[in-house]
């Protein structure tokens, strides 16, 4: 399993934001893309969802070029974690976090006993089953951001993009991030991480680009 950029050039209509990107994560390793804000690190997750034009080069998972899956295959191959914000969604914990079932829900049915499993199973190890009944939006930033992160997980993807996911934590809350990013490795997903932060980058990812 794995993900594999090739001299890819990126960016919005006719401007460029990235260009000729190399770059390969495989499954059980973390990799962060470190540098300040504006130099198109967000723009690289919008190429790999599809968000944004691939101006040059290609973007493939297991050789299979991106612009040839659907949007599900996509999500299957990928979860995406945004940046803090200060969402509003007016649902419990467990609800914001079983969204990230939807893929593996058919249509015009209702979550079965298994997804309401897997995502009781990842709040306890998240430590969020506190949590489980309580209104999202009234969670702090960082508390918000680690809900997300639990999205991500119970969506089953191969490959968990990171977008800034330490910018609104504590310390408390950065350490178990880091915690979790580890295990996650250690399940065999992919992470590729995008931090201005290089103590964060150092501390959970095999490798390092600027």
């Amino acid at each position: 399993m794995s993900i594999k950029f090739e001299n890819v050039s990126c960016g919005y209509n006719s401007k460029r934001v990235v260009s000729n990107l190399n770059l390969s994560i495989e499954n059980g390793e973390a990799v962060c893309i470190l540098g300040p804000n504006g130099i198109g690190k967000t723009t690289i997750f919008k190429a790999i969802l599809q968000c944004c034009d691939i101006q040059e080069g290609t973007i493939s998972f297991d050789g299979i070029n991106l612009k040839a899956m659907s949007n599900n295959e996509l999500a299957k191959c990928f979860a995406y974690v945004p940046q803090a914000k200060n969402y509003s969604y007016e649902f419990t914990v467990q609800d914001v976090v079983l969204m990230g079932r939807a893929i593996h829900i058919e249509k015009f049915k209702m979550p079965k006993e298994i997804d309401y499993e897997k995502v009781t199973s990842v709040l306890e190890k998240l430590e969020l089953i506190d949590y489980k009944r309580k209104i999202y939006s009234e969670l702090s930033g960082g508390e918000q951001q680690i809900v997300l992160l639990a999205r991500a997980i119970v969506q089953d993807s191969k490959i968990i993009l990171l977008d800034e996911p330490a910018s609104n934590l504590d310390y408390k809350n950065q350490k178990k991030l880091i915690d979790i990013i580890k295990w996650l490795k250690l399940k065999g997903k992919g992470v590729l991480m995008v931090s201005h932060n290089p103590e964060h980058a150092i501390r959970c990812c095999e490798r390092i680009m600027r």
